[in-house]
């Protein structure tokens, strides 16, 4: 009993001590895609919680993947090799701080030639960091944004429970779609996300779509967890495992500009 005592703190500890490393921002208080280049992790996940980047691409392949001057291009093919279990090419982040006002803008062209139909298509997700210490499984994005067949969809799973799981058969992380908007191919549309992470009453999300507000809700916004979301953005097809539905053999999607800030506006309890 001792040693299996010694065993949890240590995990205690191990855990604790990471949750302060990635808690914390490691982007400036406002960061811009043109900044991007340099500032990414070059040699994994390790170097990414080192520090030794403020971001990670998550691609298989020369075609992954382009930049030139802020804009990027992301593609995924279904014949490309799995990347972290899944079709995925995404830029991936450290964790931003939880009971913080921080605001993303997301400027995001579809090509001309998208062909609907297929599986959901992921473009920008803000993953839970699940508590592996209470021995938690994987949990759907807190908040997502992906193009379905022909429309924008946005969902967001938010979890009061210190630790994620099953009971009496109902999973204690509640997911909801929040709003759908059209999606045209060829169009280009601005997302603004003003979010605040927590698991309490004193969350907050509101969504824009070209500047015209189209979501406001204030509550819990995230999971319980020792360490905030983190996020992703790119492109994501997770349903090419199980849908065999005809569609596009390939997705791209080009962001034309990316920016981050914190602290961006004042809470709505503040005059």
């Amino acid at each position: 009993m001792r040693i299996g005592a010694v065993i949890l703190t240590l995990l205690a500890i191990y855990a604790a001590g990471l949750g302060v490393l990635l808690r914390q921002s490691t982007l400036s208080p406002a960061a811009s895609s043109a900044q991007l280049p340099e500032m990414m992790a070059r040699n994994g996940l390790l170097s990414l919680f080192m520090k030794r980047g403020h971001y990670l691409l998550q691609t298989c392949c020369e075609h992954s993947y382009s930049d030139e001057d802020g804009t990027q291009w992301f593609e995924v093919r279904r014949a490309d090799p799995p990347v972290e279990g899944s079709w995925r090419a995404e830029t991936r982040f450290l964790s931003h701080p939880f009971d913080r006002a921080l605001r993303f803008g997301f400027t995001i062209s579809v090509p001309a030639d998208w062909l609907p139909g297929g599986p959901a298509v992921t473009v920008v997700q803000w993953h839970a960091a699940r508590d592996r210490h209470l021995l938690e499984g994987g949990r759907s994005p807190v908040l997502k944004l992906v193009i379905a067949r022909d429309e924008w969809i946005v969902t967001a799973s938010t979890d009061t429970a210190l630790r994620s799981q099953l009971v009496d058969g109902q999973r204690t992380a509640q997911t909801r779609e929040l709003l759908r908007s059209p999606m045209r191919p060829g169009e280009t549309a601005d997302w603004r996300f003003d979010v605040i992470w927590s698991a309490d009453e004193d969350g907050l999300v509101r969504i824009y779509r070209d500047g015209v507000p189209l979501f406001t809700q204030t509550g819990p916004t995230a999971h319980r967890d020792l360490i905030a979301p983190y996020l992703k953005y790119g492109v994501y097809v997770p349903g090419w495992k199980f849908d065999d539905t005809p569609g596009s053999p390939e997705r791209r999607i080009r962001f034309d500009a990316v920016s981050m800030e914190m602290d961006a506006f004042e809470r709505p309890d503040e005059p």
